[in-house]
């Protein structure tokens, strides 16, 4: 098992930022290899995904605690996969992220990349959320 961390900061309020990580349903648009999430009852989420040119299905699960802003996820099995993902506030409109991830896969550089572009993917969507709940409020809209 190899643990792989990543850490950056992101243009997003941490609340904001958070609640659109915490839903499963969101995972496709930040994690390139996931087609599909959605819960199936409690802390279980059910996944489509392609891996490395293989189709997955698979059930796994995913807790979320708003109070610590934190992410946790796994798939059990041989390779006891899971992850960590915690929301850091860092003042204003900004906060960061910190992932820790546990898996089989020792290539760091590969692992570290896939997680610098989950994290970008993430910020680009929180961000398109927020704005999008911003303009249907009217905030900042003269007139």
């Amino acid at each position: 098992m190899t643990v792989h961390e990543y850490e950056a900061p992101v243009d997003v309020p941490a609340e904001d930022l958070f609640e659109y990580a915490a839903e499963p349903a969101n995972l496709p648009e930040f994690l390139s290899v996931v087609s599909e999430a959605h819960r199936t009852g409690g802390d279980r989420v059910e996944v489509r995904a392609d891996v490395h040119g293989h189709h997955v299905d698979g059930e796994g699960w995913f807790r979320a605690d708003a109070a610590s802003r934190t992410l946790r996820w796994g798939v059990p099995g041989q390779d006891d996969y899971r992850g960590e993902l915690v929301v850091h506030e860092v003042g204003g409109d900004r906060s960061r992220v910190a992932v820790r991830l546990n898996t089989a896969r020792g290539d760091k550089g590969e692992v570290r990349r896939e997680l610098a572009e989950a994290v970008a993917a993430l910020a680009q969507g929180a961000a398109a959320r927020t704005d999008a709940g911003r303009a249907d409020r009217q905030e900042g809209w003269a007139g």
